[in-house]
């Protein structure tokens, strides 16, 4: 008899945020009161904001939001958020 295992990995608990380091727990503390792009991370010493962005929400589970803004130098960019832009 060929019984099949299934496993579940998902779990109910909650993602432990004070676990956050490093680069990430920059980016989150940051985004807790203003909205970051990838410019204003470079000048933080982030060079890969967007894989920053990446683990907070596939990692942590943490929602954030974004949308393309236009900079004053004309640059089409990524502006992120934990608040939902109106």
């Amino acid at each position: 008899m060929n019984a099949q295992l299934e496993i579940s990995f998902e779990t109910a608990s909650p993602i432990n945020r004070e676990k956050l380091t490093g680069q990430n727990r920059l980016v989150y503390e940051t985004l807790q009161f203003r909205t970051l792009n990838c410019f204003q991370a470079q000048e933080m010493g982030i060079t890969a904001l967007n894989s920053r962005i990446s683990d907070l929400r596939n990692k942590a589970g943490i929602i954030i939001y974004d949308r393309f803004i236009t900079t004053s130098g004309g640059s089409k960019v990524k502006e992120y958020s934990v608040r939902e832009f109106k």
